[in-house]
């Protein structure tokens, strides 16, 4: 009977454990963004870990690029926003989480290949 107790009370310290470290998680990914910009600054580029653009900032140089200039420079901004994004994630999530760091990224559909994807395309 002691046995089972001692379980029973081991099992509700692991989840309460468990359940604090999901909330750590959970505030310390709530406001992260990364930031990337095109190497003369006229696009800048606000991204979270999972490469949702938050925010995209483009300047009047910017604006004079041809469409496939343009392009290059927000879809290269994206990509260095995301990477700082999730350096940041690493720094803030890993003490907590951890080697299941892997697994909370992979959850977060985190691929770059995603980001290059012509509209339209599947």
């Amino acid at each position: 009977m002691r046995d089972r107790q001692q379980r029973l009370e081991h099992m509700k310290r692991t989840f309460e454990e468990q359940s604090a470290k999901a909330g750590d998680v959970q505030r310390a990914m709530r406001d992260l963004r990364g930031q990337g910009r095109s190497p003369d600054g006229a696009v800048t580029v606000i991204a979270a870990p999972s490469g949702a653009v938050v925010d995209l900032q483009l300047t009047e140089e910017a604006l004079r690029r041809t469409p496939s200039a343009l392009r290059a420079d927000i879809l290269s901004a994206i990509q260095v926003a995301t990477q700082n994004a999730t350096q940041m994630l690493d720094d803030a999530v890993g003490p907590i989480t951890g080697n299941r760091l892997e697994r909370i990224k992979q959850g977060l559909s985190m691929r770059p290949q995603d980001q290059t994807r012509e509209p339209g395309d599947r």
